[in-house]
């Protein structure tokens, strides 16, 4: 006769779960035995003692739950059991009033019957909005769960623009829809946003049911294989898709002076990974219009950490007044946390933060074809700013750079020039592609191809030769100049100079901006940028050759005795060129000048090479 059967519970995954997790339960005891249990006093139910244990498990667990041994039979005598075990289900319920078990944390279920701000950051490892509730997240705080959120019938849950909904388990399913608010920079009628969605079930035109459809459809997606935007035929009943950029124009009421506008999100709120299908169509046919999926920031450095294989370094974020001639992007450099202007009112550096509801582009990789979003990406970032943390960059990486701008009357356009740790002379991860539809734009190429940022190797090398290349549709007076700097070249100790290869003339950029008339195209080779003067110091040493010089308007008269001169050029004590005489022959040069007062500086070359100067009142 065989001995009686046994069974007792060796293990659970308590002594607390969060609302929504499984529980279980292990029971060993004698094998292939049957144990009759039930849960929390209910039906009498049976597992099999397979290989000597058995585990029981409750999916989704809304309550505590208790294990009861019933009893165990292997084909002999029944044993009578009596054991039992609780694993508990954490929960607190705000009744309009105070919380019935203290504040929600991370392990602890939040229940809400009754109307709720919540006005502060608040953990819970779960939520669950019934009875009528209406829950509203002040601007500022942020909601984070473990698990998911479920919303009844009849109530409501708002995230007003900059707060924010996070969630942790990437399984957790949400139930109910939400409502996400967020607030666009200051615009004006006729402007376009690149939107996306942060919930599920978002019709397109119930976005934004005032933008105009007749004549034309002002509701776009954008076509990698074209890189150009097409409208959507069936914006009536377009579902916005997860993780998807959307250019839409404001609506035909928009005030036409500059004014926030209000968009509003209904829908079950996203949570856990999404791939997004990018476009590959080869060089210069990869662009992508993809969206931040979530009702919370988006920390770049994460995401870009688990894309690098699929997408270049840069974002291009949209930001454009209608009709403006400026171009239509600003850029971001991952890998430097580089931002480059667009020139366009009320654009900000995205600081390594996407926000709510906000569209961007990226670039496939080589042959990539998708790009993931997951919950290890959000963040609770309350920054009020339509386009913040450390981006990819670290505190430790080096960086020193030239923010150049070219402007001619109102067109606009940036550049960036920076020395980096990780920097090279070929094409990396510090660099930025041009992405530029203004009539003006400024770049320093890289093996023939036009970047916007060109991150270059430290230690920094004051002979680096950076040539630099414009476009522009428009003929006239163009300036160049520093936006600002950082790194080694702040404070004016390091010499920036244009070199302007037209007429070999060097221009101290620390000391001001540089002008100059353009026809209509593209110039390669027009200018470089320089650290150092190759036509010398502007410094008075004394001359070996008998240099004379007297200024009586409308001229500086200059005169060697014993050569001939071929080029003068008069500049200030700032290193500005004022004005020149080039491709002489005789002794004797007359050079027109008519300006203020003050000390300047004249440089002779003579027709045999050697550079000559002096100071001149």
């Amino acid at each position: 006769m065989n001995p009686l059967a046994s069974a007792s519970i060796t293990s659970n995954n308590g002594p607390a779960q969060c609302y929504g997790n499984d529980i279980s339960f292990t029971v060993s005891g004698t094998t292939n035995a049957i144990l009759y249990y039930n849960l929390n006093g209910g039906g009498t139910q049976f597992a099999v003692l397979t290989g000597g244990s058995a585990t029981i498990t409750v999916t989704g667990a809304t309550a505590s739950q208790t294990l009861n041994l019933v009893s165990v039979d292997n084909g002999q005598c029944p044993v009578t059991l009596s054991e039992t075990a609780t694993v508990t289900v954490n929960t607190t319920t705000w009744d309009g009033t105070s919380w019935s078990n203290g504040t929600p944390d991370a392990t602890k279920a939040a229940f809400v019957t009754g109307n709720l701000t919540i006005a502060s950051n608040l953990q819970a490892c779960a939520l669950v909005i019934s009875n009528n509730a209406i829950v509203s997240v002040a601007s500022g705080s942020n909601v984070t769960l473990q698990n998911a959120i479920s919303v009844a019938s009849g109530s409501s849950f708002t995230v007003n623009s900059n707060a924010n909904l996070i969630q942790v388990n990437p399984n957790a399913v949400n139930s109910g829809n939400i409502v996400v608010k967020r607030t666009s920079n200051p615009l004006i009628r006729l402007d376009y946003i690149l939107w996306g969605s942060p919930v599920a079930g978002q019709n397109l035109f119930n976005f934004s049911p005032l933008t105009s459809v007749n004549p034309t459809i002002r509701f776009y997606q954008y076509n990698p294989a074209t890189n150009i935007y097409n409208s959507i035929a069936d914006y009536a009943s377009h579902i916005m898709q997860t993780g998807k950029g959307y250019l839409i124009r404001l609506p035909f009421n928009h005030p036409t002076a500059a004014a926030v506008w209000n968009g509003s999100f209904t829908g079950v709120p996203n949570n856990g990974t999404y791939t997004v299908t990018l476009g590959n169509n080869g060089s210069g046919f990869r662009y992508n219009a993809v969206s931040n999926p979530y009702p919370s920031t988006l920390d770049i450095a994460q995401f870009y950490s688990e894309n690098a294989s699929n997408i270049e370094t840069t974002l291009y974020f949209w930001r454009k007044t209608n009709n403006a001639t400026k171009p239509s992007y600003c850029t971001w450099n991952m890998d430097t946390d580089t931002f480059v202007d667009n020139g366009e009112a009320y654009t900000e550096s995205p600081n390594g933060i996407i926000q709510v509801g906000q569209g961007f582009f990226v670039e496939a990789k080589g042959s990539a074809t998708s790009v993931v979003f997951n919950n290890t990406q959000r963040v609770g970032n309350n920054a009020n700013q339509m386009f913040k943390t450390q981006g990819v960059a670290t505190q430790n990486t080096e960086k020193h750079r030239i923010w150049l701008n070219i402007t001619s009357g109102n067109d606009f356009a940036q550049a960036v020039v920076g020395y980096f740790s990780n920097g090279t002379l070929a094409a990396d991860a510090t660099d930025s592609k041009l992405f530029n539809d203004g009539n003006l734009a400024l770049t320093a190429p890289i093996n023939g191809e036009h970047y916007i940022v060109n991150g270059r190797p430290v230690p920094f090398d004051a002979a680096d030769v950076v040539p630099l290349s414009y476009k522009t549709t428009t003929a006239g007076t163009m300036t160049i100049a520093i936006d600002h700097v950082d790194g080694l070249f702040v404070g004016g100790s390091q010499a920036i100079y244009l070199h302007d290869l037209a007429d070999n003339t060097y221009h101290n950029l620390n000391a001001g901006s540089y002008s100059f008339t353009s026809p209509i195209g593209t110039f390669a080779n027009r200018f470089e940028l320089v650290y150092q003067n190759a036509l010398g110091t502007i410094e008075v040493t004394p001359s070996s050759e008998d240099l004379l010089v007297t200024h009586t308007e409308p001229l500086i008269k200059v005169q060697l005795l014993q050569n001939t001169i071929q080029d003068v050029f008069v500049y200030d004590l700032h290193g500005r060129m004022l004005t020149s005489s080039k491709g002489n022959t005789s002794q004797n040069v007359n050079v027109p000048f008519l300006g203020a007062q003050q000390t300047l500086i004249v440089v002779v070359k003579t027709n045999d090479g050697k550079i000559l100067s002096k100071k001149v009142n």
